[in-house]
């Protein structure tokens, strides 16, 4: 809206926002030690009263390969000066998170990806350089997310006019002064009954049916790994 676009790099489209990363892929040479068991140990006793047993014995095994790895060489974000959520009812609202990028980046989606293969092709001193190297170079992969103009939206936070128009934000004021509305309305005439009121909001794509559902979601993951949590402090 009013210009505050801004042009994505990749992908060549204009965006509310959008992150890119160039990202070198190589190969290291890695050296690992493993132990293992040649020959098992005895029991005191297996060969009669006096036999104090033995044990086991064990010898180090070094083992060398080529790990895959990756390196972020750059990563840029850049975020429209405003983002406005329109509703259709002819009032745009802005959106004003505690931390406008970090949002826009939850809510992106992959927009480009391109790898760039190295040149292995290798003269003499290449040659020589190789087989002392602990690296080998794979390419270059480069990466871009967008969050899209036009896309659907699902936002929840206190609603207020300020010097900035229409503003949807974090909750500043308590409860009991919080009435719960939507596009259309007030709805019912008594306050809002949420504890713990915060800016929510998600941009709903491929199966995505509303932000409860996806909030329900996570709460449901958070319970599992919290279940998880709590086993692995039993056990320890």
């Amino acid at each position: 809206p009013d210009g505050a676009f801004v042009l994505a790099p990749f992908s060549r489209e204009h965006v509310a926002f959008y992150e890119t990363q160039v990202i070198r892929l190589y190969d290291e040479w890695v050296t690992s030690w493993d132990r293992r068991r040649v020959k098992a140990g005895r029991p005191a006793g297996t060969q009669g009263r006096d036999d104090p047993g033995s044990d086991s014995e064990y010898e180090d095994v070094e083992r060398s390969q080529w790990m895959p790895r990756e390196e972020v060489l750059e990563c840029h974000r850049v975020a429209a000066p405003r983002i406005f959520l329109d509703d259709g009812s002819g009032e745009r609202a802005l959106i004003l998170p505690r931390d406008l990028e970090c949002w826009a980046l939850e809510n992106s989606a992959p927009t480009y990806s391109e790898t760039e293969a190295a040149d292995r092709r290798l003269n003499a001193g290449a040659v020589l350089v190789a087989l002392v190297a602990t690296e080998r170079e794979r390419g270059i992969r480069r990466e871009e997310r967008c969050l899209r103009m036009g896309e659907e939206g699902e936002l929840v936070g206190e609603a207020c006019i300020t010097e900035h128009g229409l503003v949807l934000r974090e909750p500043r004021l308590p409860s009991g002064m919080l009435h719960r509305v939507d596009s259309e309305g007030l709805l019912g005439d008594r306050p809002s009954s949420l504890r713990n009121k915060a800016f929510a909001g998600i941009v709903l794509r491929a199966g995505q049916q509303s932000l409860e559902m996806v909030q329900l979601g996570r709460a449901k993951w958070w319970r599992i790994g919290k279940f998880l949590l709590g086993l692995l402090s039993l056990f320890l």
